[in-house]
């Protein structure tokens, strides 16, 4: 059979190009990797995108943007009509890459239209996403980068399905061409998780996901092990390494999974071709392409897993936690063949419209790393205070509601007494708790070896999962064959809350003893009333900095010592490090700090306060995937 060649230039598509230098020195110094980005290669090295993105109609593109949402193509049919959650997810998986072992990944560069995240099997369906939006790429050309629309779509999103924006900040540039240099793992096979040591935390630095291929943690839980309890030791180290604290973790979490449905209407395995990478060039730069029925909508196949978390998939609500919480859940396989969890006894009320838009109903479904943030009892702490309190959690007009349980309603009361007096969830305060209370999770996680032989039931409050041990020390779903049962979750342990609630009263007098410091602080600091501005005064500059002049919009800052307030930037990009004077009429002066380097605010599903313990920063959402725009340092 004769070599194929290029019909081009007659070339063979594998040349054979004899020994290299590199074949005769292998342990040559390789340092191609300094011309990586070079300016030589650059088809944009006349533009300066800073320039240029001051420019920019921001006003224009967000309502594009708002155009696109609702906007139903065939080739691809929004879920439930709008593209919202769509957005969300590809701007999460921009910058969920990032990583403090290294600093390398998030949202800066554009890079997830490269090999290999364009590739990876967690970014599935969203080459479907940038495709989308590319009509509003071309119209603004090189004054809107990638990096910047993949940002400023999911923030957009949110919005408009009613959720809190806290503005976004552009001035990322793209790259053109794969980055070399960032290690993603050692592995050679697609979510091969040859990348662990002894133990869960002993993860090979600089990652931070679980396995090759994924963003942060596989949702089935350790290797598709369905145990709730195993996942959050997971959870917890992933975000730990993505520079997320336990809350911002809970409040990315039933944030984002707010909004949307995930996709596994049949085996992924038989049914779903090639990843863009690997796909044939009639494929245009599409990959996954999908055999199963249609393959579209409701037979779309992405991570295996099948359903939606809320009732309503497109509106900003309280309904993850309150389903969560509300009912026991069963462990099943889904007819992706992924496990997954359902509501026990689900009130026809809680059911789900099906994402075509037709009168059929579905089941709310959660996963297995969801079912952590109700079995681990940090997690399960501070889902109970968003629950108890939604505008802490984000909800602007919160309806009221109750979770229909006594020990509900019993947490609740107990917690509204122990904050009487005491900062909210303290983000120091609760790494101190954490340090109390590890001997608790470590019990937690032992328990998990169940010895017992009948499946038993997760009720409302669970902290436990139990099933049958495995060789490797996890849980087998019971029920005949391997991993092939529903497998259910028990409480069957002792309530780590009534553990904790002894170590209250210290935690209390810690939180009150951090606070009167604060205090003391604060009223030395203030002086007299005429020393603080009113509450709408706008940022002033008290030197000669330059902000650039794009368009103004509010950022809300929470100072970790009650309230909130908005302060209006003039600018969304500045070129240089500066320093101004913030002035409202409840905080003492604080200095805010305008890096040159952007802020990805791309999970800004959620708000959340840094914290008391002294922290003053600023309202983050959840996803850290750069160095901050600007960061609250207190005076005091």
């Amino acid at each position: 059979m004769k070599e194929s060649k290029c019909p081009f230039h007659g070339s063979t598509t594998q040349p054979n190009l004899g020994t290299q230098n590199k074949d005769w020195w292998p342990n040559n110094l390789n340092i191609d990797i300094l011309r990586q980005h070079d300016l030589k290669s650059n088809p944009l090295n006349e533009i300066n995108y800073r320039e240029k993105v001051k420019k920019l109609n921001i006003k224009s593109v967000v309502n594009d943007i708002k155009l696109i949402l609702k906007d139903s193509k065939d080739w691809w049919p929004a879920d439930y009509g709008h593209y919202g959650p769509f957005f969300i997810r590809m701007t999460w998986h921009v910058a969920g890459t990032y990583r403090t072992g290294d600093g390398r990944g998030g949202a800066a560069t554009g890079a997830q239209r490269f090999a290999p995240l364009n590739s990876w099997p967690d970014n599935g369906n969203l080459d479907k996403a940038r495709r989308l939006l590319w009509p509003v790429k071309e119209k603004y050309g090189n004054s809107l980068s990638w990096a910047d629309l993949f940002v400023l779509a999911g923030n957009v999103a949110i919005e408009d399905m009613g959720g809190p924006n806290h503005g976004t900040a552009l001035g990322r540039e793209d790259i053109w061409h794969p980055e070399k240099e960032i290690y993603w793992g050692s592995e050679d096979e697609w979510l091969g998780d040859n990348r662990y040591g002894e133990t869960r935390q002993d993860l090979d630095n600089p990652l931070a996901a679980v396995q090759m291929g994924l963003i942060y943690v596989n949702p089935q839980g350790p290797n598709a092990n369905p145990d709730p309890a195993l996942s959050a030791q997971d959870v917890r180290e992933t975000f730990k390494r993505m520079a997320m604290n336990d809350e911002e973790t809970v409040a990315l979490t039933a944030g984002g999974h707010t909004f949307g449905k995930a996709h596994g209407a049949a085996d992924q395995d038989v049914y779903v071709g090639s990843e863009p990478e690997g796909a044939g060039i009639e494929s245009q730069g599409f990959g996954w392409k999908n055999s199963f029925k249609s393959g579209l909508g409701v037979h779309a196949i992405t991570s295996g897993i099948e359903g939606p978390w809320t009732t309503n998939p497109i509106k900003w609500d309280m309904d993850y936690l309150r389903l969560l919480f509300k009912y026991d859940w069963e462990c099943v396989k889904g007819p992706g063949g992924a496990w997954q969890w359902h509501p026990i006894n689900c009130e026809e009320s809680d059911m789900v419209p099906q994402v075509d838009g037709s009168n059929e109903k579905v089941l709310p479904m959660m996963t297995t790393a969801d079912m952590s943030m109700k079995v681990d009892p940090i997690y399960n702490k501070i889902c109970k205070k968003f629950i108890s309190d939604p505008e802490y959690f984000g909800l602007e007009n919160p309806p009221g509601f109750e979770v229909d349980n006594k020990q509900e309603k019993e947490i609740k009361q107990t917690s509204n007494e122990s904050d009487a007096g005491a900062d909210p969830i303290s983000i120091d305060g609760q790494e101190q708790e954490r340090t109390e209370i590890e001997g608790i999770v470590n019990d937690i996680g032992k328990s998990v070896e169940s010895k017992g032989e009948e499946p038993v039931t997760m009720d409302a409050d669970a902290v436990n999962i139990e099933g049958v041990e495995t060789d490797t020390g996890g849980v087998e779903p019971q029920g005949g064959g391997p991993k092939s049962a529903p497998a259910t979750a028990s409480s069957s342990i002792e309530d780590p809350r009534e553990v904790l609630k002894k170590k209250q009263n210290e935690s209390i007098k810690r939180n009150q003893r951090a606070k009167n410091k604060r205090d003391r602080s604060k009223s030395q600091f203030l002086g007299t009333p005429s020393s603080v501005a009113n509450i709408n005064e706008s940022v002033t500059p008290t030197d000669s900095t330059t902000l650039a002049p794009v368009e103004e919009y509010n950022a809300d800052f929470e100072s970790g010592q009650g309230g909130s307030r908005k302060v209006n930037f003039s600018s969304l990009v500045t070129p240089t490090k500066k320093e101004v004077d913030v002035k409202t009429s409840r905080k003492p002066t604080r200095t805010v700090m305008i890096m040159e380097k952007p802020v990805d605010m791309s999970s800004s599903s959620v708000s959340m306060p840094s914290g008391g313990g002294g922290g003053n920063e600023l309202l983050s959402p959840a996803v850290q995937d750069e160095k901050m725009l600007m960061k609250m340092q207190s005076t005091s």
